[in-house]
């Protein structure tokens, strides 16, 4: 029989039990189930013993996540205090370049750290917010700033050794406007601060304008940041005239700039276009027929740089540039204080542009013949007047009819080893440890650096200023031929000697004491010797022609008299005609020009003659 007791203790061993009776392994007695605990509690309410021991599993990992949940709720909380200030969340930063403007209206530069317009919603053109919405972000209105599917998928990838990304758009933007805050850095944490920026950007800007904000601060490669001065810089139009294909090339540069950019790379540009259209066609904004109409166009573009060089007028663009950054730094204008390359400002002036390219134009076509007049003067010692008219120098072929500068190379040899000293590559030479002579010698054995040095230094420098005589307003700025290479403007800078030019004021200062166009003067040579004074002075006129006559002073000043014009100035008494040059705006003050650098005109009795250094713009403005 059965021990009683026995049963009595276990209270689950049956009679009829085999397993018991038999003595082999079977389900865990009560004795041993747990009683206390997680598990206690759950085996008293699970008959099922694997049941139990799942659920105890499943409680403990949900206990887990909870904790993690809290503990990364925790975290990102914390890094609320790294995200941008409310204040700077509301008013985001940007750089806005500052543009200049002819008076009819084209640009004439831009002076900025980053060449960036701002333009509203919908002064862009539909296509590239649908070329955008395709490739970076398709679930951009249905998320709240972080998109939970693309997120995970892009933490599976990193985990499986791939990668992709997953920001938004509003992720982007958080990235672009808080360089300081949110950075770069490939970081957990930096990638938390993105999401939770992101958040607080859609809390407070809609859709549109987070669209307006990122399509207005993205970077286009190089300077070039924002749709606007993209569309300028590549097509030469504004934003909201951007076609299809204009549109989706400017987007797909956004994946690497560089690399797809449209003047350096077309093949990977239109390779990159295409992906762009088909994403577009799939997401219904283009056909089919569109697409395969489409696909095989080529890259076209209408580069157009942002540098000075590039402008029409880029001496005036220089000139317009200092005026504005002397203008911001005098505590007493109302630009002080203002950030020229970064506060956006639109500058009008009084430019004439058509004026300006026939300007230019007329000066090249007129240097381009004295520099073969003057090359071919210097080709040989004695070789003679070619011609009269520029235009038999300008069929002058250099090299086969006559070896420019040849004979003033030759006898100058100096001077040539002066301009050598004068280069980079002959201070790397003695950085080096190259002696002096040795340098000079090396140098001037590299025939093709001999050649470049002695065209630049031999070309023939130009300068043309055009005011409105009404108001002084200027409408032609030429100073140089070649910005990239020469940029000592020849207007707002140089100060040279005007010889003949000057004449006038000294005939304005006769005229205003006293004197009449009929009075008369001897035209002859003479000595002028002051106390002291060294050298004696002996005008004379051009050629050294005179006729020896008493001559009006109108006569005088149509022919140019310099005898006439030094006994007229010496009776007024230079000082008088520096005072009238003077009040007249010789020189006059501008803000390019520094006190401590002007030069005034002085009253000694060659000044009659133009001997004193001048602006050439304050000749014209005077």
């Amino acid at each position: 029989m059965p021990d009683r007791s026995a049963l009595e203790k276990d209270p689950d061993q049956r009679p009829g039990d085999r397993s018991a009776r038999d003595g082999s392994r079977g389900a865990p007695s009560g004795s041993d189930r747990p009683t206390t605990g997680v598990r206690g509690f759950v085996h008293q309410r699970i008959a099922d013993p694997m049941k139990a021991q799942a659920a105890v599993v499943l409680s403990i990992a949900a206990g887990l996540l909870l904790v993690g949940v809290l503990s990364l709720g925790t975290y990102v909380w914390t890094l609320t205090d790294e995200i941008p200030s409310t204040e700077r969340l509301e008013t985001p930063p940007s750089q806005l370049a500052t543009i200049a403007y002819t008076a009819d209206g084209e640009e004439l530069a831009r002076y900025a750290r980053q060449n960036r317009s701002s333009v509203p919603y919908d002064s862009i053109a539909t296509p590239a917010k649908q070329a955008l919405i395709a490739t970076e972000d398709q679930r951009f209105y249905e998320h709240w700033g972080v998109d939970s599917k693309a997120t995970l998928a892009a933490v599976i990838d990193i985990l499986t050794g791939d990668f992709r990304g997953g920001s938004t758009l509003t992720q982007q933007l958080a990235r672009n406007l808080y360089v300081e805050e949110v950075g770069s850095a490939v970081t957990v944490e930096r990638k938390l601060t993105e999401m939770v920026t992101a958040v607080e950007l859609e809390r407070r800007y809609t859709k549109r304008e987070i669209m307006r904000m990122y399509l207005n601060t993205v970077n286009f490669g190089g300077n070039v940041y924002g749709i606007e001065a993209a569309a300028q810089a590549y097509y030469g139009r504004r934003a909201a005239e951007l076609d299809t294909l204009q549109a989706a090339t400017l987007i797909g540069m956004l994946q690497a700039t560089s690399y797809y950019n449209p003047v350096r790379n077309p093949q990977h540009a239109k390779q990159r276009r295409n992906v762009v259209l088909r994403l577009m066609r799939e997401r219904g904004f283009i056909g089919a027929p569109f697409y395969q109409a489409r696909a095989d166009d080529p890259v076209q573009t209408d580069y157009h740089s942002s540098r000075l060089s590039a402008s029409l007028a880029p001496y005036f663009a220089e000139h317009v540039r200092t005026t504005l950054s002397d203008w911001a730094d005098d505590p007493s204008h109302p630009l002080h204080g203002r950030d020229i390359y970064g506060d956006g400002l639109r500058v009008y002036t009084t430019l004439d542009s058509k004026l300006q390219e026939l300007a230019r134009a007329a000066v090249e076509e007129q240097m381009s013949g004295l520099q073969k007049a003057v090359g071919y003067q210097w080709s040989e010692p004695s070789p003679g007047l070619y011609s009269q008219t520029l235009g038999d120098y300008r069929s002058l072929e250099p090299g086969t009819d006559y070896e420019p500068f040849a004979h003033f190379w030759e006898s100058n040899p100096g001077i040539l080893d002066e301009f050598i000293r004068q280069t980079p590559r002959y201070d790397t030479l003695r950085a080096r440890g190259t002696g002096p002579r040795v340098a000079v010698d090396r140098l001037r054995g590299d025939g093709s650096f001999i050649d470049s040095l002695k065209t630049a230094k031999s070309r023939l420098g130009a300068g043309l200023v055009s005011l409105n005589p009404r108001n002084g307003h200027v409408k032609v700025w030429i100073g140089g031929r070649d910005f990239r290479s020469r940029k000592y403007d020849k207007v707002g800078i140089a100060r040279r000697q005007p010889g003949s030019v000057f004449k006038p004021f000294t005939y304005t200062a006769a005229i205003d004491n006293g004197y009449s166009p009929h009075d008369t003067l001897l035209d002859s040579p003479f000595v002028w010797e002051d106390v002291g004074a060294n050298p004696i002075w002996r005008p004379q006129n051009y050629g050294g022609r005179a006729s020896g006559q008493m001559l009006t002073l109108s006569q005088g000043l149509a022919n140019s008299k310099n005898t006439i014009t030094a006994r007229l100035a010496l009776d007024l008494n230079p000082n008088t005609v520096a005072t009238y040059a003077n009040r007249m705006g010789i020189p006059r003050t501008h803000v390019d020009v520094k006190p401590s650098t002007e030069e005034k005109v002085e009253g000694v009795p060659s000044i009659a003659l133009g001997t004193n250094n001048v602006r050439l713009l304050d000749m014209a403005a005077a």
